[in-house]
């Protein structure tokens, strides 16, 4: 049998319906996401000794951008890596070449899960610590009341 198949210049034709469920999602969890920001600093503030915070805001920034900004982009490389169905192969021997194929449909999912799976767990660490500094907060002023009698 033979088949000839032949490439066509332009966009390729999409039933993608979900596009308009995705959307709202994405902005939502970017809103809730940015909206952590301010408080989680005034957490850290309110939590240290004057002449401390600095150290600790600065200790913080170099947390976040270890256990963010170096495995993040290895963990999304090797997901769209093992999402390829074709490689273009060359003879350089230390590459593997580039993706000429990617399977979209698999590449979604692991993608989506992966951001949907660290977001959660990133709000339940947040929620944990809330929960922390406000037993914290609770005890602090009950031995301050304390002290005052």
């Amino acid at each position: 049998m033979n088949v000839y198949k032949r490439a066509t210049e332009g966009f390729c034709d999409s039933d993608c319906s979900n596009f308009w469920i995705f959307a709202p999602v994405l902005v939502l969890m970017m809103m809730v996401s940015l909206m952590v920001e301010t408080p989680s600093t005034l957490a850290i503030l309110a939590s240290m000794e004057e002449n401390s915070r600095d150290i600790s805001l600065g200790i913080n920034e170099i947390m976040v951008q270890v256990i963010d900004l170096i495995p993040g982009p290895l963990i999304t490389g090797a997901m769209f890596d093992s999402s390829c169905r074709l490689w273009n192969e060359t003879s350089c021997p230390s590459s593997d070449g580039e993706c000429l194929i990617y399977d979209n449909k698999t590449l979604s999912v692991r993608l989506g899960i992966f951001v949907i799976a660290f977001s959660a767990l990133s709000g339940l660490f947040f929620l944990i610590a809330s929960l922390f500094a406000s037993r914290s907060n609770k005890s602090i002023d009950l031995v301050q009341s304390i002290e005052r009698k």
